[in-house]
């Protein structure tokens, strides 16, 4: 359930109901419900990603709606009652553990549904769920929901091993390329709704920012950067999609609803500084000026530059297409031409979307 618009608001149209199911007299969403559950999290802090977070005794405080004065909001969850027998949080834990275990318990499947909803659409780029945050309680559910759930449950809600299971099931080993129709009009290296609806083909979705960034940087760079690079090659990426993430912006809940780009996060790939940085002439750091003084013809230095960034070797008409640009280049000139290259491909719808 979305309680989003009782951050700023009381639900006076009724939208949010506790309980959703029941025998316990339903009641509409309180501007308290959101508050209380953003009670959990205030004191959590990360000074530095290396220390990972920590719990500070910090008070929520919060001026609702109307209200003259601020409250002291202390941690809930909706509709809980003292009364109840089974009381949903005790409260004897500390602040985020408690509300994992209201999240989690076994009996409970809508969370087990959610997570999975959610980090197969992550995974995939389109949930099993439409829309992601919208699942029955009762059903239907499509193929595949339950038994993760099931699975989900069963390892005690481990996210790894959930991830695990859904990179080795076969919708998420399919490539974006089907057999179509041998009557349609398509190409047969199509991917149509049919297809991916029916997990035949791999959704064709939009990297995420942070994604987008991390392919950019790791395409440009000499070496595979991972656990085993240096504290400056990691924190070099760190840093640099930090920073691409903040200017392009993040569509949060909308990630898995729309797949387009605006004008300005599009020009930002063409002209800003991240992507520039990183094609520019600097035989130390930048793969494209490797490329450029080391290849030993045009063909290969072709090659090698659409391996680096799709993972790919270049057709016979991409092929050709460069070399004219290449021919007779040397020096700085060869550079940025290999540089442009490298800008070109970048910029690619391939590049920038999951196949």
């Amino acid at each position: 359930m979305r309680i989003d618009c009782l951050q700023c608001h009381n639900d006076y149209l009724g939208n949010v109901q506790f309980p959703p199911s029941g025998t316990t007299p339903a009641r509409t969403g309180l501007q308290s419900d959101f508050h209380q559950l953003a009670a959990f999290f205030s004191g959590i802090k990360m000074e530095n990603p290396f220390s990972g977070l920590k719990n500070e005794p910090i008070p929520y405080n919060f001026k609702y709606l109307n209200a003259d004065d601020e409250t002291l909001v202390t941690p809930n969850v909706p509709f809980n009652s003292t009364s109840d027998a089974e009381p949903w949080c005790s409260f004897q834990l500390g602040s985020r553990e408690e509300l994992a275990t209201w999240i989690t318990p076994p009996k409970t499947r809508s969370s087990a549904r959610a997570a999975v909803n959610r980090f197969w659409a992550i995974l995939t780029g389109k949930p099993l769920v439409e829309p992601i945050d919208a699942i029955p309680i009762e059903g239907p559910f499509p193929p595949g929901l339950e038994e993760l759930a099931d699975d989900f449950i069963a390892h005690q809600f481990n996210v790894q091993h959930l991830i695990r299971t859904i990179i080795a099931s076969k919708p998420f080993q399919m490539d974006s390329r089907s057999d179509s129709d041998p009557m349609s009009t398509q190409s047969p290296e199509s991917n149509t709704p049919i297809d991916e609806d029916s997990w035949a083909s791999f959704p064709i979705s939009q990297l995420r920012p942070d994604q987008m960034a991390a392919s950019v940087h790791q395409a440009c760079r000499l070496k595979t950067i991972d656990a085993s690079s240096s504290i400056i090659s990691q924190l070099e990426l760190f840093g640099g999609v930090n920073d691409f993430t903040k200017a392009f912006g993040d569509r949060g809940d909308d990630e898995f609803i729309e797949q387009s780009v605006t004008i300005p996060q599009r020009l930002l790939m063409m002209n800003g500084q991240f992507l520039t940085e990183r094609i520019d002439n600097n035989p130390i750091m930048n793969a494209a000026t490797r490329i450029a003084s080391l290849a030993r013809d045009d063909s290969t230095a072709i090659e090698n530059a659409f391996i680096s960034t799709l993972n790919r070797p270049a057709t016979s008409e991409e092929r050709e297409h460069f070399l004219t640009r290449l021919r007779g280049k040397r020096g700085d000139a060869r550079s940025r031409e290999l540089g442009n290259l490298f800008w070109a491909l970048l910029n690619s719808s391939e590049f920038q979307w999951n196949h």
